[in-house]
């Protein structure tokens, strides 16, 4: 956040304005995430929402600072209907970090999860860290090493990178997890458990537990996280078609802006602000 104080109750837009200190907006800015009081009664609502506190963020948000216009890259329905689950995914990043790319891709900037409202026990909760208050918990090599580590890492066919574990076994260039030759090797089951994946973080020493919040929407509930600013997961099953996701980003973001982007997200490693 960029801008003095104007009052006990708004801050300074530096593109002109003021933001309710303790507006949803800023909380998605402060916090990474947003859980808007409400409910919507479909997900068009809650996507209207969504995009409203979106927008607003996006007026003194450093990261997406000159990216290009902010649009939709995907909508999904979750889990498909019939699909396998285990009762914990591990933390993420939608669409991944395009860490070596040859051309243009889309990158998922926001993404909100809504419950859709005829919905009845929904038990699962959404995990979500904040990645620079994870992060310092220890001290790591500068943002460059940290590119340089991460593009050298990529995985064969694969050009960006969205599980936290393979970023950070990257950046201290570890070869704990799987390999993705493996066979049958699937991309997001580098963990057995919750368990296994606090026990791994704690090794590269950082405590997740103490970091990582817990959201457990009900129905016609929303969810806005940065995803550039977080990783999140879930705790718990879904029942199938139970989540509603929005992506909104930048479609087919040029090598320049991706370079741009991965500095300012490589920020949270050193504690500085873009």
């Amino acid at each position: 956040m960029t801008g003095a104080a104007a009052d006990d109750d708004e801050f300074e837009d530096p593109r002109g304005g003021h933001v309710e200190c303790d507006s949803p907006a800023q909380r998605l800015s402060d916090d990474g995430f947003v859980r808007p009081v409400g409910s919507w009664s479909s997900a068009d609502g809650a996507w209207a929402m969504a995009w409203d506190v979106i927008e607003e963020a996006s007026r003194f948000d450093r990261v997406g600072e000159g990216l290009g216009e902010l649009t939709r890259v995907g909508e999904f329905v979750l889990p498909p209907p019939n699909t396998a689950q285990r009762p914990f995914q591990a933390l993420h990043i939608d669409f991944g970090l395009p860490i070596a790319t040859t051309g243009p891709v889309d990158v998922a900037r926001f993404t909100a999860l809504y419950i859709p409202a005829d919905r009845t026990n929904v038990v699962a909760a959404t995990r979500i860290v904040l990645l620079r208050r994870f992060l310092a918990q220890r001290s790591w090599p500068n943002p460059r090493v940290v590119r340089d580590r991460l593009r050298q890492s990529a995985r064969p066919g694969m050009s960006v990178e969205g599980i936290l574990g393979r970023l950070l076994e990257s950046v201290d260039q570890g070869r704990t997890l799987s390999a993705v030759d493996d066979p049958g090797f699937l991309c997001g089951m580098e963990f057995a458990s919750l368990t296994n994946e606090y026990s791994y973080f704690s090794e590269h020493g950082l405590d997740l537990a103490s970091v990582e919040q817990r959201i457990a929407l009900g129905p016609g509930e929303l969810l806005v996280f940065d995803n550039l600013k977080t990783a999140h997961g879930r705790i718990g099953t879904r029942a199938s078609s139970e989540l509603h996701q929005l992506c909104i980003g930048y479609a087919g973001l040029d090598l320049e802006r991706q370079g741009t982007l991965i500095d300012r997200v490589l920020c949270a490693f050193v504690g500085t602000t873009p």
